[in-house]
């Protein structure tokens, strides 16, 4: 069954321990290797000069007192070496460890056993063979591992626990992240996390902030086009509802009939712009990005061409140079095209002045109109959603509520204001666009 890790703290303690343990491993090996090597030249240059001393001193001794005179003998590891010498005429002495037989007499200079391992010369002189074989007992070998072992596992208890802290000390802001985003829901997304840090977890806290707050954003404006739905839908359904009632006991009257139509149709043409408008307060999130170049004589005169095929009654005057805007085009137009509407319907036929000034740091449009009055106290709420107002001596209320709103909202997103002035003659809309350097 395969194992899977979950947790990084893990991980991290895991391959980081293993990896320090590898190589810790990898360099005893080649160090072990290394010693090996080392001491196997030395026993032969050992092995060597014993030989040699040895096989000089003895060969001058005869047969037969060559046990006796090997007991005064003293050199290195004699308690562990074997001397076998053969005479011309066959006759063979053994000297020293009786343990060792011939049997164990490689073919090779090493041989290893299950609790020693032995090491053989062969020498002739003064025509006598010697053949000395030494043994090495494992006890040193086996005393040495043991206590690399014992440190090797007293250096994996070390990386565990230096690395357990470390982690700990590294995930410790992360822990807290994960705690913190816990506690933040639909409720409370507007809450940011403190940024406690100003390395890479300080940088993923603000990536988590960022989110928390678009996703806010995101919900508000589905609590508002929901809300703006619900609030704006009431006026022209309850219209159509009432008309659709005088239709049930006034449908044999033809002029009632066609009066309950025009104003059914009507408030159909009223829903299809309230929809379209709402469309555009719920997609601002996405209108953010756009960025077009946008020469706004061109756009005005185009405005106006559109108005002179529909409304050939209603004179626009323009005024400008050659000014460029950065912006989304088709919002620049629709929030144009709801001013000039908006002067228009209040202007009784009378020309409407729209000039483009420009500075060096910013460009303003004044659209001018001859029209009636908005009360002061008007004007500080006429860009508010859902507020309705009268232009002073006419009964036709402004807009369906959310126009100016959506006007507003399309000038803000451009980093632009907007502003409503009154005059003694009329209504100045002015729009200030910063100059982009």
């Amino acid at each position: 069954m395969k194992i899977k890790i979950k947790k990084i703290s893990h991980k991290i303690i895991i391959f980081n321990t293993m990896g320090i343990l590898f190589c810790t491993l990898l360099i005893g090996i080649v160090t072990w290797i290394f010693i090996i090597n080392e001491y196997v030249v030395e026993e032969n240059n050992e092995l060597d000069n014993i030989a040699n001393g040895v096989t000089e001193t003895l060969g001058k001794v005869s047969a037969y007192d060559i046990s006796d005179f090997y007991q005064t003998l003293e050199f290195g590891d004699k308690d562990e070496i074997l001397i076998s010498m053969k005479y011309p005429d066959g006759h063979i002495v053994k000297l020293g460890d009786s343990n060792i037989s011939y049997k164990d007499i490689p073919e090779n200079n090493w041989v290893f056993k299950k609790r020693y391992a032995l090491h053989f010369k062969e020498k002739n002189v003064n025509n006598i063979e010697f053949t000395f074989i030494r043994k090495y007992s494992y006890d040193r070998a086996i005393k040495t591992t043991r206590i690399i072992f014992y440190l090797f596992i007293l250096l994996a208890v070390s990386i565990i626990i230096i690395s357990y802290y470390m982690t700990k000390n590294i995930l410790k802001p992360v822990t807290y992240i994960i705690k913190e985003s816990e506690k933040i829901n639909a409720k409370n997304l507007n809450i940011k996390l403190p940024k406690i840090r100003d390395d890479e977890i300080g940088d993923l806290i603000d990536v988590i902030n960022n989110l928390f707050s678009k996703m806010h954003e995101i919900l508000l404006n589905q609590k508002n086009f929901s809300s703006n739905v619900s609030h704006e839908l009431k006026t022209p359904v309850a219209i159509m509802k009432g008309y659709l009632d005088i239709l049930k006991w006034g449908r044999d009257d033809p002029v009632l009939l066609n009066e309950a139509l025009e104003n059914i149709e009507t408030e159909i043409i009223n829903i299809e712009k309230l929809i379209t408008n709402l469309l555009f307060l719920s997609q601002a999130e996405k209108l953010k990005t756009l960025n077009e170049k946008i020469e706004i004589c061109l756009l005005l005169t185009k405005l106006k061409n559109d108005y002179q095929l529909l409304k050939t009654d209603k004179k626009l005057i323009i005024s400008c140079s050659n000014t460029v805007i950065y912006g989304n085009q088709n919002l620049i137009s629709e929030a144009l095209r709801g001013i000039i509407d908006n002067s228009i319907k209040y202007s009784d036929g009378k020309e409407i002045y729209i000039t483009v000034e420009e500075t060096d740091t910013f460009i303003k449009i004044l659209i001018r109109d001859f029209g009636t009055h908005i009360s002061n106290e008007d004007i500080k709420k006429i860009f508010d959603r859902h507020y309705r107002t009268e232009r002073q001596d006419t009964k036709s209320t402004r807009g369906l509520g959310l126009g100016l709103s959506i006007i507003k909202e399309i000038i803000e997103l451009h980093n632009a204001k907007i502003e409503l002035i009154n005059r003694d003659d009329g209504l100045d809309t002015e729009i200030y666009f910063n100059k982009q350097i």
